[in-house]
């Protein structure tokens, strides 16, 4: 190996320093919910690559479609209209705010088109945000540490706390204040939003309001409800960024499972079974300003072949090579097995936690949860994530019996092709891991057993709700 590879891998969540040392570093290949790391060692895969696969590694159906156009051709001259409108209709057809749509290829760009619609349409500036929605300069401003954007981008967007209407309001406030408060007129800076110095730079009412609808805590009663009533007040477009929720907690994203539907909204991930493909969608009076995203592989047929094939499945089911149509609409069967088994593996870790007083819990919702340990400080009152470290690193090594489930320590997804049978393999593997970290905190030895280092927190300027 070189190392010529910036930070040992293309994405931050994969960087070797987001796990403990002993990790499995690479892998190779995947079938269904297993994956093989590069020393030839099976797993059961619970991030499925980030959230990317829903379906399952290597599916029938979407791999032979993603063949068939690789054998017809990856990318043409000209558009595949028939492909392109064929996709576009099934998000159409399954989400509440979608009445156009523009193809992308990662969730930053989506966004990132999100946001220029938003300031074209209104002709306004201010961005308020919630959430982590991508590494581009205008949110990544938002952070107290912002490497190479400029702070002069600071007041342009405008933070604030998930199910905190209160702190919506004050980002709002705080947005007007730096000006006359009349919409559409341009403005100088009067105030330091976040307690940054002021750039004198002309600035103009709020654009948008962009959140994602839910990550690990679920909205409280009225929250959506209030910042769809705030952002029609304000004059502003709601998106929401359905990265992580769309195709998971529900077919038509988390705005048709809590009624409230956005402006625009941004899917990707789990749309193109692991394929790169993301999209903007929205009402078709803003998506008129969508054509200012633009890029070569913008309409690359691969990832829409996919995605096609990706999307079908949560329209109709498969059976022995048939269409087979599903039975419930409402809430299709591929996220409501999701749901199923991620309910059954957080209530089985919670109880083992419970039954062997490990102070650790599973939280979140159960297609998207997260692993907590209660840490204790390192001797300079610094946090640590010693016992997680351990935890995960046996979990890894030290399973019930071949294959070994690979959490990720910030989050765990659920796939189609996870089974009952995983769940339980996993839980006795857990239980074992769990006893592991208790004898290591009777010893006195946690931070002395984890093999190498243990995981660094995610940086400053990459933090979630």
């Amino acid at each position: 190996m070189s190392g010529r590879v910036v930070g040992g891998a293309q994405t931050l969540s994969k960087m070797p320093e987001r796990f403990p040392g002993a990790y499995p570093r690479s892998l190779v290949r995947g079938q269904g919910a297993r994956v093989v790391g590069d020393g030839g060692h099976l797993f059961i895969d619970w991030s499925c690559a980030l959230g990317a696969v829903s379906l399952g590694y290597a599916n029938f159906y979407v791999d032979a479609a993603v063949r068939e156009q690789v054998r017809r051709g990856p990318i043409f001259s000209l558009p595949d209209v028939e492909l392109e409108e064929r996709v576009a209709e099934r998000i159409c057809a399954l989400v509440p705010c979608a009445e156009a749509v523009r193809f992308t290829k990662t969730g930053s760009e989506a966004t990132e088109a999100a946001v220029r619609v938003a300031r074209a349409a209104t002709g306004h500036d201010i961005v308020l945000t919630c959430g982590y929605h991508s590494w581009y300069s205008w949110h990544a401003a938002t952070r107290e540490e912002h490497p190479g954007v400029p702070d002069w981008m600071e007041p342009l967007v405008q933070p604030f706390q998930y199910n905190d209407l209160k702190s919506l309001d004050l980002a709002a406030d705080c947005a007007w204040s730096m000006g006359d408060g009349r919409p559409g007129r341009a403005f100088g800076s009067t105030g330091a939003p976040r307690g940054k110095r002021s750039t004198g730079l002309a600035v103009r009412g709020v654009a948008a309001i962009i959140l994602e609808p839910t990550l690990f805590e679920p909205p409280a009663p009225g929250f959506l409800e209030g910042v769809r009533e705030r952002a029609t007040r304000l004059g502003a477009v709601l998106i929401f960024d359905e990265m992580v929720t769309g195709f998971r907690w529900h077919a038509g994203g988390a705005q048709a499972l809590y009624g409230v539907t956005p402006d625009l909204a941004t899917f990707g991930k789990a749309m193109g079974n692991g394929y790169p493909i993301s999209a903007l969608v929205g009402r078709a009076d803003l998506m008129r300003w969508a054509r200012l995203a633009s890029g070569t592989f913008g309409g690359d047929c691969v990832g829409l072949a996919a995605a096609d094939a990706t999307l079908e499945r949560y329209q109709v089911g498969w059976a022995e090579g048939r269409r087979v149509e599903c039975a419930a609409r409402e809430h299709d069967d591929v996220t409501a097995h999701m749901w199923r088994l991620g309910a059954d593996l957080i209530d089985g870790y919670n109880a083992l936690a419970g039954t062997l007083g490990a102070p650790t819990r599973m939280e979140g919702q159960p297609p998207h949860p997260r692993i907590v340990w209660g840490e204790v400080p390192g001797p300079d009152g610094s946090a640590n994530r010693h016992r997680a470290s351990l935890f995960f690193q046996a979990l890894a090594q030290r399973p019930c019996g071949p294959p070994a489930p690979l959490f990720h320590p910030d989050g765990i997804n659920v796939m189609l092709a996870h089974g009952a049978e995983d769940v339980a393999h996993t839980l006795a593997s857990i239980r074992k891991a769990m006893l592991r970290v208790l004898e290591a905190i009777e010893r006195g030895t946690v931070r002395e057993e984890i093999v190498g280092h243990s995981i660094n927190p995610a940086p400053p300027w990459r933090t979630t709700q």
